[in-house]
């Protein structure tokens, strides 16, 4: 597997309110070569449209890039009980009651061939009315202040989606920390090793002790004979 070192992409799409982690098929170029198409939901890399890739979101928890499709049955985290993958399971029911609770099931937009990410308001959906998100503000949403079961679940959902960004941020602002660190690291390492040997310590030589008052010249301490007492013959 990869890892997850395409720190411009997850910014990128996390800016983006993306919280599935679209990362393209590109992950090395800077982040000046990347634009979004918030409009289709397509990215753009030096001037050229690239395709989307799905990452499986426990391998993402764990720092793995593994691509979604037909990962479900190998992924070594299916189980796994630590509370970001508590998570991602959480928001799969959510979505799987939210897709019961639909009172209309509209087509998606097909365009040369590919879906179009049109997304709308969950609240409207919920209730089969079709209201685009964007320019769609909070005040405007006749179901704003709604209290259904269906409404609600999209509440548990959103906030769920705000812990998992936060949780991807935090995930990216660390790898940016520990690669600071470990650059810092290997430079001081790289100084060490470039530096001079500390100069050998001498001891003073016999003319620099004899210029030194008596009173704090270090002396000698010959210690007194023994002698033998004839009583311990």
């Amino acid at each position: 597997p990869l890892l997850s070192p395409a720190l411009h992409c997850c910014e990128l799409l996390l800016a983006d309110g993306v919280p599935d982690m679209e990362l393209p098929t590109i992950m090395l170029h800077s982040p000046q070569a990347f634009s979004v198409d918030e409009e289709n939901g397509l990215i753009t890399v030096d001037g050229k449209t690239v395709e989307k890739k799905y990452y499986c979101q426990r391998c993402l928890n764990h720092d793995l890039l593994y691509p979604r499709k037909g990962h479900k049955t190998e992924c070594i985290f299916a189980a796994c009980p630590c509370a970001q993958c508590a998570m991602v399971e959480q928001r799969r029911q959510l979505n799987n009651m939210l897709s019961k609770k639909r009172v209309v099931d509209y087509p998606h937009i097909i365009l040369n061939g590919r879906k179009v990410r049109d997304p709308k308001c969950a609240r409207c959906y919920a209730h089969g009315i079709m209201s685009r998100l964007r320019g769609h503000k909070k005040d405007c949403c006749e179901f704003a202040r709604c209290t259904c079961e269906a409404c609600l679940l999209v509440d548990t959902r959103r906030n769920l989606m705000a812990r998992q960004i936060r949780l991807r941020r935090l995930q990216v602002r660390s790898r940016k920390d520990g690669a600071v660190a470990a650059a810092a690291a290997a430079a001081a390492v790289a100084a060490a090793v470039a530096a001079p040997p500390d100069p050998e310590v001498r001891l003073p030589s016999v003319e620099a002790l004899e210029s030194i008052p008596a009173i704090v010249r270090p002396v000698a301490v010959v210690p007194p004979p023994i002698t033998i007492s004839p009583i311990m013959l």
